[in-house]
């Protein structure tokens, strides 16, 4: 993509900026002095032109750019996630374990049962381990039991 911006010429020039113009004295605008009020137009007009550019770029740019960068970033998660499998398993195993034998050694410590929520919180963790180990195994079953259904 190539913007190209050509400038017209003097009597063209002055006829578009004419409007902008109106309550300068022409000796002003013929001498080439620039006085603060000039300045300021200048300064609301190139501010109030960006602010619609950038305005009018987001509402047409974003809808159509946005959707292909979340996927394209989703997939490459997605991808990710998969090759590190083995090893995000592997961790969490050791996660579980060092917490059961955490579990079991304060239980030992302080002589008490450990409290129902720690032993449903731990129950429910090792499960899903479980489903992550297995998961290669019954992947194909539950995708097959998905299609049969739908």
């Amino acid at each position: 993509m190539v913007l190209a911006i050509t400038a017209p010429d003097d009597e063209m020039a002055d006829a578009v900026l004419s409007p902008f113009e109106s309550g300068i004295p022409e000796t002003v605008v013929k001498e080439g002095f620039v006085t603060a009020r000039t300045e300021m137009a200048v300064v609301t007009a190139a501010a109030t032109s960006a602010t619609a550019a950038v305005a009018c770029g987001a509402c047409g740019v974003l809808p159509l750019a946005l959707p292909a960068v979340a996927l394209g970033t989703f997939g490459g998660v997605l991808s990710w996630f998969a090759g590190a499998r083995i090893w995000m398993v592997a961790i969490a195993a050791v996660a579980v374990l060092g917490a059961w034998i955490w579990v079991w050694l304060e239980s030992r410590r302080t002589a008490r049962r450990p409290a129902r929520s720690t032993m449903a919180i731990m129950i429910a963790a090792s499960i899903m381990l479980a489903l992550a180990v297995l998961w290669p195994m019954i992947e194909g079953l539950i995708v097959n039991a998905v299609k049969v259904q739908a």
